[in-house]
């Protein structure tokens, strides 16, 4: 492991990895403190990452059609929410790509997704936990 990349993050020192390589990511979050944990943890599993600070250019990007195999987004934004967002993704026709909700919140009784989200995520994301869910999402698809 010592010529792998490392990464320092809030839950330890994680390893590059890989394990998703070829993946591409859209990720919503407004605060970079945040956002640059999750950027290390899905590059430390080859995932290329696009970082938009609110709901509105996330929907735009996935209504202009352009490519991605996730999207993260935050619970609550400066101006709107992640289930706004989610909402606003539904009326995209055809639109299939997951939506996973990572947030400081608790996800209790399974309230995200009870709301139609693909996954949740606690912040700050782990690799583990982020391997796990993105296994099962990828092998849905």
């Amino acid at each position: 492991m010592d010529n792998l990349k490392k990464y320092s993050t809030p839950n330890g020192t994680i390893f590059q990895l890989n394990t998703f390589k070829g993946k591409r990511a859209l990720v919503g979050d407004y605060l970079s403190c945040s956002y640059c944990f999750t950027k290390d943890v899905l590059e430390s599993l080859g995932i290329e990452v696009v970082i938009e600070h609110a709901p509105f250019p996330v929907y735009e990007r996935m209504r202009r059609k352009e490519k991605f195999d996730i999207i993260f987004t935050n619970n609550i934004y400066r101006f709107g929410t992640g289930e706004q967002l989610l909402g606003l993704l539904h009326t995209i026709p055809d639109f299939n790509t997951p939506v996973i909700i990572h947030t400081i919140s608790d996800n209790i009784n399974d309230k995200f997704i009870v709301k139609g989200f693909d996954g949740y995520l606690k912040k700050p994301i782990r690799q583990d936990a982020t391997i796990q869910l993105l296994t099962k999402l990828f092998a849905h698809k």
